[in-house]
């Protein structure tokens, strides 16, 4: 961790670094003064969350998006961040990059706002318009699910919640009903060598629905069939255009959800594209691992499928995979089969409050590497209990399936026939009751999600809600499974809590409650514009993450998957005040490369679109673009496939 502590530290120290625009900040209704100079905290937060990406084996991620959400204020707009760093070992083993006061130097003033490392919010692009011949033969068999009504286009155009724009629009926008009809857009499209762009909830911040050249816009709303639903199996068969959240009211008469909960508007054909992400990714994993396989509309016109509705297969290689991600790229997604989960018998939320950043990541750290002895063993070892059905000489054992390993252990207290029968055990194995094993169990707490607030993003909460709650970094957790099973996770986790100086431990179960606790994360992100309900300008009065205080001296909030190590920070500027767009600019790129530099993502879960295409080559490799290229190229070669988008234009076979 030292060399992180140099790294702000020398950076804190050069006035250069530090800009002039500033304002006040609107009382909110409590203030709670703050100690120690902003240095330190900015040390504090800088080694807390590098600490708990080494922990935990997981992502910082510095992802800085220019987004546009619909605000209080105009013509506010954020910067977001979701940030990736995966780190391994100990960070004492890591070669300092910071001692060299020139690479910092280059961070910071090697991103030219307006050079070839700037931020381009309007995306430019060579038109291919549309001949009025391929319109009409569009038109011959969509008859009214097509569309040139020059609103309508421009709508399709401008993402809502991204600040990238596009000097061009696309030329039609189109509703296909069916498989079929994408199959005959592409085939049309590739025999004019016509743009598409495949056009989903229109969540996405990274510019992915822009048409930078024009063509044709394929909104896949009016695909939305669910075509088959298998229980016992927990899979789903279903049309793109359906969303999550719309998907999981229809499974919930079934006890079952689909466990991906990204932007509210987003549709599973989109989650594909972009391999999404979200609060649950920390127990449920990413877009990646819940996808089974895919129908793909090819640009030639061409349907693939990728795979089979088992859960594994070693046949060929893994499409599924690569089309996950894609962004519309290499094909039109049609099909989608899903991964669901049964839905938890019992869920508790919690949160609790800390008077630092660091405090917060501790507890971060300890509770996803706690390992727990939560079952003892009968006379034979752990969590081996007589199968009466079976010979005397067959003992049968069961684990949790949230297991993280096993060591020799002594015996203690047995499982109850109820615990064994309840769905949270699977069969590991058999063993022989003349040889006996003995076994402690060790699990990591069944925690499905936990966000972090920081003191900024609380004060906006209160602000804009009418809130009291207190304005220090606080933590949000759920906890999930059998109740008996959710309130001893609990319990544990305030445990950890109370040993790394955390305060005002609160939990609840009931429904209402729950939901009401929890809606303090859900509407983080809108509670920002409360801060600035007219134009605003950034500000130098609070204490901001990381070194942001340093460098830019604007309002800023931390929002944090805190399980998974991915964090938001979402800088407000106003966009018509040129120095603060540029000092956000500048901003961007010097999180980024530093991201890079420590072999982290420039993404953690938004995608690449047109915003984030510029780092792929520092962060892959020229040889790892090139075969990317190559397969587009093999599977798109006239590149009417949402060009543009993902892989640099000056990337050569």
């Amino acid at each position: 961790m030292a060399f992180l502590s140099t790294f702000f530290s020398r950076i804190a120290s050069k006035p250069h670094l530090r800009r002039p625009f500033r304002a006040s900040l609107p009382p909110g209704p409590t203030q709670s003064p703050r100690s120690g100079a902003s240095g330190d905290r900015l040390l504090a937060w800088s080694s807390a969350f590098v600490r708990f990406a080494v922990a935990a084996g997981a992502a910082l991620a510095f992802d800085l998006h220019p987004v546009a959400v619909p605000s209080l204020c105009d013509p506010g707009i954020d910067l977001r961040y979701s940030a990736s760093l995966p780190l391994f070992g100990l960070v004492s083993f890591f070669p300092s990059p910071f001692d060299n006061l020139e690479w910092i130097d280059l961070c910071l003033h090697g991103c030219r706002v307006g050079g070839k490392d700037s931020t381009e919010l309007v995306v430019k692009g060579a038109r291919r318009e549309a001949p009025k011949e391929f319109i009409q033969e569009l038109k011959d068999f969509l008859q009214d699910n097509l569309t040139v009504d020059y609103e309508e286009r421009c709508f399709h155009g401008k993402p809502q919640n991204s600040f990238h724009r596009s000097v061009n629009v696309p030329d039609v926008v189109v509703f296909p009903r069916s498989q079929d009809d994408v199959q005959k857009i592409v085939a049309a499209c590739n025999k004019y060598k016509v743009p598409i762009v495949p056009y989903g909830g229109a969540t996405s911040i990274e510019g992915h629905t822009l048409a930078p050249h024009g063509g044709v816009c394929i909104d896949m709303s009016l695909m939305k069939k669910i075509k088959s639903l298998n229980v016992e199996d927990l899979d789903i068969v279903l049309e793109p255009g359906i969303g999550w959240i719309e998907l999981n009211e229809y499974l919930k008469p079934y006890g079952l959800f689909f466990p991906l909960d990204p932007g509210p508007g987003a549709t599973i054909g989109g989650m594909c594209a972009t391999r999404c992400s979200g609060s649950l990714a920390v127990r449920y994993g990413t877009m990646r691992d819940n996808v089974i396989n895919l129908q793909v509309v090819l640009a030639n016109g061409e349907v693939i499928k990728t795979g089979s509705r088992a859960r594994k297969s070693a046949a060929g290689y893994d499409l599924t995979r690569l089309l996950i991600g894609s962004e519309g790229t290499l094909g039109i997604i049609t099909e989608v089969t899903l991964r669901l989960q049964r839905l938890p018998q019992h869920s508790v939320v919690a949160m609790c409050n800390f008077q630092t950043i660091k405090d917060a990541a501790d507890v971060a750290i300890a509770t996803m590497l706690s390992s727990i002895q939560v079952w003892k063993g009968i006379n034979n070892g752990e969590l081996v209990r007589r199968d009466e059905e079976l010979c005397d000489d067959i003992m049968i054992l069961l684990l949790k399936k949230n297991v993280r390993h096993m060591e020799t252990g002594p015996h203690a207290n047995a499982v109850s026939s109820d615990e064994i029968a309840s769905d949270e055990y699977i069969l590991l194995s058999t063993v022989s009751a003349a040889q006996p094993e003995i076994y402690q169990v060790n699990v990591m707490p069944y925690v499905s999600r936990m966000e972090l607030l920081d003191e900024v993003q609380v004060k906006a909460i209160n602000i804009a809600n009418g809130k009291n709650l207190p304005e220090v970094p606080t933590l949000m957790f759920e906890f999930i499974g059998t109740e008996a099973y959710a309130r001893e996770q609990t319990l544990i986790v305030q445990k950890i809590v109370s040993e790394h100086n955390g305060s005002d431990f609160v939990y609840v179960e009931n429904a209402d409650d729950k939901e009401e606790l929890w809606k303090i994360r859900k509407e983080a992100l809108w509670a920002c514009y409360a801060m600035a309900p007219n134009n605003f300008e950034a500000m130098t009065t609070l204490l901001l993450p990381g070194c942001l205080t340093c460098c830019i001296g604007a309002l800023s909030m931390v929002i944090a998957h805190a399980g998974d190590g991915n964090f938001h920070t979402i800088i407000m500027f106003d966009p018509e005040q040129e120095e603060q767009r540029q000092e956000a600019e500048r901003l961007n790129h010097f999180m980024v490369h530093t991201a890079l530099s420590l072999e982290g993502t420039c993404t953690g879960e938004h995608g690449v679109g047109t915003g984030k295409m510029k780092y792929l080559e520092k962060e892959l490799g020229s040889g790892a673009l090139r075969t990317m290229k190559r397969i587009k190229s093999v599977l798109d070669p006239n590149d009417i496939m949402n060009p543009g988008k993902l892989i640099p234009p000056h990337v050569c076979i």
